[in-house]
């Protein structure tokens, strides 16, 4: 399979990010060459598609009757790049699988993606989507837009987006992010039984703190990150 073929014809996609190019490269790069010709370049039957979540509304209008369309929203490009390619690949297989029953048809899907060698994808988006779509991660996210100065994330932003950050390295991230006083200076706390002590942007935690939730502080260190790659994707496109 050539690269530069798929690179091409991935460009017919014209109502699509031009984002989601490289990834989606990178995904049918992987699965089998009837899968990534027949079945989604070649096939003009089938059409994808992307939004802004900012936008009240798109019209498409296309020259031919469309059978299989996949619809992108544009936000998940803040997301790590596993994630991404799994939304991407995920959908991709709702084409190649006849609907079944609800109840299994999820589960047929995760089956075909790990036979096209997709299974770590899955692993991680069991993993991280509660984390995406938790109250920390729009906590963080917020936060996050309304600081200047984000320097001492970077290092380990390209941990976080290749999905390599480790156990050890998240430690080190939650501390570097205070995630305590992020929520303090949100006004997490507000109306809540928590007594703080605030001198000097120096918070004492009291002992008869229970805010600590492992979810809620990755899902606010997730926004951030967040964040982060949505402001380096707008300064180089």
């Amino acid at each position: 399979m050539e690269e530069l073929s798929v690179s091409k014809k991935i460009t017919r996609f014209t109502r699509c990010n031009p984002g989601f190019y490289s990834f989606l490269k990178k995904v049918l790069m992987r699965l089998r060459e009837e899968i990534c010709y027949q079945g989604i370049l070649d096939d003009l039957n089938f059409e994808l598609v992307s939004f802004n979540n900012d936008s009240a509304g798109h019209y498409y209008q296309f020259v031919r009757q469309i059978e299989n369309l996949v619809v992108l929203n544009d936000t998940i490009l803040n997301h790590p790049e596993n994630k991404i390619i799994y939304t991407i690949v995920y959908e991709i297989a709702h084409k190649i699988l006849k609907r079944g029953e609800a109840e299994t048809y999820g589960e047929k899907i995760e089956e075909l993606l790990a036979i096209w060698g997709f299974k770590n994808e899955v692993d991680d988006a069991k993993y991280e989507r509660p984390i995406l779509e938790s109250e920390g991660y729009q906590i963080g996210n917020g936060w996050a837009r309304r600081q200047k100065d984000l320097s001492k994330f970077e290092e380990f932003y390209n941990e976080w987006n290749e999905g390599q950050l480790s156990g050890e390295r998240l430690e080190e991230l939650l501390y570097v992010a205070d995630t305590f006083s992020i929520l303090y200076k949100t006004g997490f706390f507000e109306g809540k039984s928590v007594n703080l002590v605030d001198e000097d942007d120096f918070l004492e935690i009291p002992k008869d703190a229970t805010f600590d939730n492992g979810s809620l502080n990755k899902g606010i260190v997730w926004g951030v990150m967040g964040f982060l790659k949505e402001k380096k994707r707008k300064m180089t496109s």
